[in-house]
């Protein structure tokens, strides 16, 4: 479920005691050992969608306004570099008493 479709703060803290204070619980009465939890976790990671189908999914999911505010600066100046004018061109005289 994504954190936006929980509504206001009283359904995202309900939803955070429903779902993973559980979870902490059972941490607390009964650590597991390193190894039990990472193939868990490795087992738990295998069987869901992979993140690049998540992200492909919905990819402004996984945007900010920060990062699309950073994108388009970024856009902007390198357009802003590309079209920029080349350095004129200077020709001098040699002038007496210059070195050749």
């Amino acid at each position: 479920m994504g954190f936006d479709q929980l509504g206001g703060v009283e359904a995202r803290v309900a939803e955070f005691r429903r779902t993973t204070v559980p979870v902490l619980e059972e941490w607390k009465r009964r650590p597991p050992a390193f190894e039990a939890w990472r193939e868990a976790e490795r087992a738990r990671l295998r069987a869901g969608p992979s993140a690049w189908s998540a992200y492909l999914a919905d990819p402004l999911g996984f945007l900010s306004p920060l990062d699309l505010l950073c994108a388009l600066l970024g856009v902007a100046a390198a357009a802003r570099l590309a079209n920029a004018p080349a350095p004129p061109r200077t020709f001098r005289r040699r002038g007496e008493g210059t070195p050749a």
